[in-house]
């Protein structure tokens, strides 16, 4: 009874990609995960920072405020979230504005700024959302699984990062060999919703001149690691 199409294809890069097309639809949106998360972190937080500073403009767009301000304009909204294993981003708008917003989505990924000048303000962002998380119940239990768990097994740290973390004088260096070294397009899927209104010809031809263009490295991301458990 599903009455969508859905159209799936992988670029030349390897990265997937699937169409899902709803004539119902009133809005258009684009999700994108990278299988990277915080278990790749060499300090607590970097990959949560990461996620953070990819919205702060691209060498195509540098304007900062100017994906959001053109998402909140059209009546659309934008978030990502980091995890152990995975960071997603994603995006609604009024399908109108769609292709365009897309390939300002794209330059996240393609090339970001990652702009020195607004690491504090970034960095102070997270660590809001650490105080919060100080008394969300879903963190406190994590962190008390945690305690459990063998001292050399890379989930142990606190993904979530602070300032006291991310407060060191070479982290947008650390940022950047980050960012390089894991957002290979092999490790990402990208899935988007549109209806009769985006043209399939021109969004698949934008997908692959802007996603295609996201490298690939020898960078092998871990995904088995040592025991779990304390002896």
């Amino acid at each position: 009874n599903d009455k969508r199409e859905y159209t799936y294809f992988k670029l030349d890069n390897d990265l997937q990609c699937m169409i899902i097309k709803d004539e119902d639809e009133t809005m258009a949106g684009a999700c994108l995960n990278v299988n990277v998360g915080s278990s790749q972190e060499p300090i607590d937080g970097l990959a949560h920072f990461l996620e953070h500073m990819v919205f702060m403009g691209s060498h195509k767009y540098p304007e900062t405020f100017d994906f959001m301000a053109n998402i909140n304009k059209n009546g659309g909204e934008t978030n990502a979230s980091t995890s152990v294993t995975d960071t997603n981003y994603y995006f609604t708008i009024n399908p109108k504005a769609f292709l365009k917003s897309l390939d300002k989505f794209s330059h996240f990924f393609i090339d970001p700024l990652l702009n020195p000048e607004f690491v504090d303000k970034e960095i102070n962002a997270v660590n809001s959302e650490s105080l919060k998380n100080l008394l969300d119940d879903m963190w406190i239990g994590q962190d008390m699984i945690k305690t459990l768990f063998n001292d050399i097994y890379p989930l142990t740290h606190y993904n979530c990062g602070n300032k006291k973390s991310l407060t060191i004088p070479n982290i947008n260096d650390m940022l950047r060999e980050f960012h390089k070294k894991y957002y290979q397009a092999k490790y990402m899927s990208l899935v988007i919703s549109v209806n009769n209104q985006v043209n399939m010809t021109d969004l698949i031809e934008q997908i692959n001149n802007t996603f295609g263009l996201i490298q690939n490295n020898d960078t092998v991301v871990k995904k088995e690691f040592k025991r779990i458990l304390n002896p």
